[in-house]
């Protein structure tokens, strides 16, 4: 019997509906004093500094905290902020289905996310200004959806940081702001964009949407063959600038403008600009691009 594409991405994507469990989502904590070992946490044994920066990363599909940039990442903030709580969210077992299923996962994804920054707030003496969320990929709207599961409760997280938010089934005028991450989901949505024609979004979504290299098909460098990277290369190149900014302060700066031909013809270099690896203030909100090298490091700053 002929069984075609769509009924078969149908099935695959019905098997796994709903099958989310808390137990599927895990939280693993460092600090500033201890930046080597992992501590898990949950709901029952999380103990956080209340006044300390606290940031949570949320890997994409078919990853999990062993990816190396996740302690790449990890590493950048702990050793560029004195004060700050990083915790990494592994939420592979559900990341690791088919699309479809790990795409439709995330909003009870976040849903679990946002439970524990919930508890941590009301509970543990965390204040919701000091939260951020990074996501990539899929995790973007994991965290979009913690931002919305927040708010149910009457808190809005001070900042999400999407790293080529995921495209494929999240774009279209037909999708909702409530089924994927959105400016609303923060006080700053900060939105980098890295791969726009494949696996990440062309048009903007955050309250500031950077444009890395404008829009290109491919990122300068890619694909890169040393890496083995080839199909993801641009939307790997995300997380890869974004850990550059923070370790090199300066170099990785954006400059708001209409088009990045603007910007490469100098026309908007008394607009405002902005730090990837900086804070961003709710005034802030616009288009921005930003040039950099091929290879790391990425920069093209002092």
């Amino acid at each position: 019997m002929f069984v075609s594409l769509a009924t078969t991405v149908f099935l695959l994507t019905f098997i796994s509906l709903g099958r989310v469990q808390k137990t599927d989502v895990t939280f693993y904590l460092f600090t500033s004093e201890n930046r080597e070992t992992a501590t898990e946490i949950t709901k029952e044994n999380a103990t956080v500094d209340g006044n300390s920066s606290l940031v949570f990363l949320i890997h994409g599909w078919r990853e999990s905290r062993e990816k190396p940039w996740y302690s790449d990442l990890t590493d950048a903030l702990l050793y560029k902020f004195d004060e700050i709580n990083v915790i990494q969210v592994d939420w592979s077992k559900p990341a690791l289905q088919f699309y479809p299923a790990a795409a439709y996962d995330t909003k009870e994804t976040g849903n679990i996310v946002g439970s524990l920054i919930l508890d941590l707030v009301v509970n543990r003496g965390v204040n919701v200004e000091n939260v951020h969320l990074i996501g990539h990929s899929l995790g973007g709207h994991v965290a979009g959806f913690a931002g919305k599961y927040l708010q149910k409760f009457g808190f809005k997280l001070s900042k999400i940081t999407a790293l080529d938010a995921a495209g494929p089934l999240f774009r279209g005028f037909w999708v909702l702001e409530a089924s994927r991450l959105s400016k609303t989901d923060a006080e700053v949505v900060v939105a980098i964009h890295t791969d726009p024609w494949k696996f990440g979004y062309l048009v903007s979504f955050g309250s500031v949407d950077i444009y890395v290299n404008g829009r290109p098909l491919i990122q300068p460098g890619c694909p890169d063959t040393a890496e083995l990277n080839w199909l993801v290369c641009s939307h790997q190149r995300s997380h890869q600038v974004y850990i550059d900014a923070l370790q090199k302060f300066g170099t990785l700066v954006a400059t708001r403008c209409w088009s990045y031909l603007g910007l490469l013809f100098g026309w908007c270099q008394r607009n405002k600009q902005v730090d990837l690896g900086g804070e961003f203030k709710y005034d802030e909100r616009g288009e921005y691009y930003l040039k950099t090298h091929f290879k790391k490091p990425y920069g093209l700053g002092p």
